[in-house]
C-alpha cells in the first residue's frame, strides 16, 4: 500500500487552535497577560496542517519500513519531516530512535578514526565536518537544504553536541565561498537552510559567515558595491533578497544591510496577484515559503496583507495532504517545510491578538473561565504553571522541574495538566528541555 492509498487520519478539533513550535525564529511574545483579546487579527484555517501532519506520519512510516534514515540526498524528505513532526510532539519513538541511531554510528566511526590517526606519527589535522560533506559543501549538499534537515532533525530528536559540526560548516561556508566553490544562488540558499536552526544561529562562526557573506560585493567600478541579490543586470532578485535577509536578521545582522523600506517595497511589488514568488519564472513554493518566513521574523510595516496573501496561495494542496508539484522537491522536503510556514504565519498573525492563560496561585483560568484548581500536593504542576506565570505565558518554557534523565517526570506532570481540563493543550516538544503550551 503506498501513503496515497493509506486513508486521512481525521481532523484533530483539539488542535484547531495550535501554535507553532516548529518556528525557526523565536516568536515575538504578547507583551500582556489580558484576559480579553481583540478578535480583528487575520485568522488562517489549520486545516491544511492536520492533513499535511497526517500525510507526513505516513510519509515517514513507508520510509521506515524500507530503509529507515541514511544521511544522501535521497532521504532529504525524511529529515526535513522528522524535524518538523518532532518540533511538534507528534514524531513516534521508531523514529526518534532510528535518527538518533544514526548520530551514534557517526560518533562510533570518528572515535574510531580518531584512534587509528593517534597511532600515526605527526599530527594529522581533520576539518570538523559531518561525513556527507567530507568531500566539501558544494559536493556533499549543493545547496544546505540536507545539512539543515540532518542537524535539526537531530536537534529536535535530543542529539547533543552538534555545535562542533555547526561550527566547522560556519567556518567551511566562508571558504566555499571565498574559493568561489559556492556561487550565487547556492550561497544565498545555504545561508538560509543554516539560519533555520536555533542552535546555528546561536553559534559565532554561523553569524561571522552570514555576516560576510551578505555584504555587498565590489562591482566593476572600485567605489561602487552592490548587494548579493542584485543581479548581473541590476535587476532585485527576491528570491535571493529572501534567503539572505532571513539569514541576517536571525543571526542578528541589524547594521547596514541597504534601504529597509526600499527593499521591501521591491519585496511586496515582486509578489503575484494569487499571492506567490517566483524562482525564475515559475512559482515556487520554496521561495514563497521562505519569504513568509522572512516577513514573520522582520516584520516591517505592512506585512500581514502580504503574509496572508501569500497562506492562501501556499495552502492549496493536493486531497491527501501533501505538496508535491511544479518542481522536482521531495513531497516529504515540501510538505513539511510548507506546513511548519503554514504555522509560523499563523501564529505571528494572532501573536498580538492572543488570549493568554492567566495563574493566581490559586486558579488555572483562561478567557475569564476557571480551568483547574491544583490542590497542594500537585506541586510538579503548580511549578510548571508558576513558571508560565512568571515569564508571561510564552509559547514554550524551560523545563523548570529537578533534573530527571529519564524524563518521566516532565512527561508525567505535562499528561497530568492536560487531564484535569480540556482547553489548553501542554505538551514537550522533540529537544526535551522544554514544555509548550497551546489552545486545543
Amino acid at each position: 500500500m503506498t501513503i496515497s492509498d493509506k486513508p486521512l487520519l481525521p481532523d484533530d478539533p483539539s488542535d484547531a487552535q495550535g501554535t507553532d513550535k516548529s518556528n525557526p525564529m523565536p516568536e515575538r511574545e504578547a507583551q500582556s497577560n489580558s484576559a480579553g483579546a481583540s478578535t480583528d487579527a487575520p485568522s488562517i484555517s489549520l486545516t491544511p496542517l492536520e492533513h499535511a501532519e497526517a500525510w507526513l506520519a505516513l510519509y515517514l512510516d513507508a520510509a521506515l519500513s524500507a530503509e529507515e534514515y541514511r544521511w544522501t540526498q535521497s532521504h532529504l524528505g525524511r529529515f526535513e519531516a522528522a524535524a518538523y513532526l518532532a518540533s511538534r510532539g507528534r514524531l513516534d519513538d521508531a523514529h526518534r530512535n532510528a535518527i538518533v541511531a544514526t548520530f551514534e554510528a557517526a560518533r562510533a566511526r570518528e572515535q574510531a578514526i580518531a584512534k587509528l590517526f593517534a597511532g600515526l606519527s605527526g599530527e594529522v589535522k581533520r576539518r570538523n565536518l559531518p561525513p556527507w560533506l567530507d568531500n566539501g559543501l558544494s559536493y556533499g549538499d549543493p545547496d544546505g537544504a540536507l545539512t539543515s534537515a540532518i542537524l535539526r532533525a537531530g536537534e529536535q530528536c535530543g542529539v547533543q553536541g552538534l555545535d562542533a559540526w555547526w561550527t566547522g560548516i560556519g567556518d567551511e561556508l566562508l571558504k566555499a565561498v571565498d574559493s568561489g566553490a559556492l556561487q550565487g544562488m547556492a550561497v544565498a540558499l545555504w545561508c538560509f537552510n543554516v539560519a533555520r536552526s536555533d542552535s546555528a544561529v546561536q553559534l559565532p562562526s554561523i553569524c561571522a559567515a552570514v555576516e560576510a557573506i551578505a555584504r555587498p560585493r565590489l562591482n566593476i567600478s572600485p567605489t561602487e558595491q552592490v548587494w548579493p541579490w542584485i543581479t548581473e543586470t541590476g535587476e532585485f532578485d527576491a528570491a535571493r533578497f529572501a534567503f539572505y535577509k532571513f539569514a541576517s536578521v536571525r543571526c542578528h545582522w541589524k547594521s547596514g544591510f541597504g534601504d529597509d523600506a526600499e527593499d521591501f517595497e521591491l519585496l511586496i511589488d515582486s509578489q503575484s496577484p494569487e499571492g506567490y514568488w517566483k524562482d525564475g519564472d515559475q512559482a515556487s513554493h520554496l521561495v514563497t515559503a521562505a519569504t513568509v518566513l522572512l516577513l514573520c521574523s522582520w516584520r516591517p510595516p505592512g506585512w500581514e496583507d502580504s503574509v496572508v496573501r501569500a497562506i492562501e496561495w501556499l495552502s492549496k494542496q493536493n486531497s491527501d495532504g501533501s505538496w508535491n508539484d511544479e518542481d522536482n522537491l521531495d513531497p516529504g522536503f515540501r510538505t513539511a517545510m510548507v506546513a511548519c510556514t503554514i504555522r509560523v504565519a499563523r501564529n505571528a498573525l494572532v501573536t498580538k491578538a492572543r488570549t493568554l492563560p492567566n495563574w493566581d496561585g490559586d486558579w488555572l483560568t483562561y478567557d475569564g473561565v476557571e480551568l483547574y484548581q491544583p490542590d497542594g500536593r500537585a506541586k510538579n504542576r503548580i511549578k510548571v504553571l508558576e513558571a508560565f506565570q512568571e515569564e508571561g505565558w510564552p509559547t514554550s518554557i524551560l523545563d523548570p522541574l529537578e533534573p530527571d534523565p529519564t524524563g518521566n517526570r516532565r512527561r508525567q506532570t505535562v499528561e497530568d495538566l492536560n487531564s484535569k481540563q480540556d482547553v489548553l493543550r501542554f505538551y514537550c516538544p522533540g529537544n526535551k528541555e522544554k514544555i509548550c503550551w497551546e489552545e486545543r
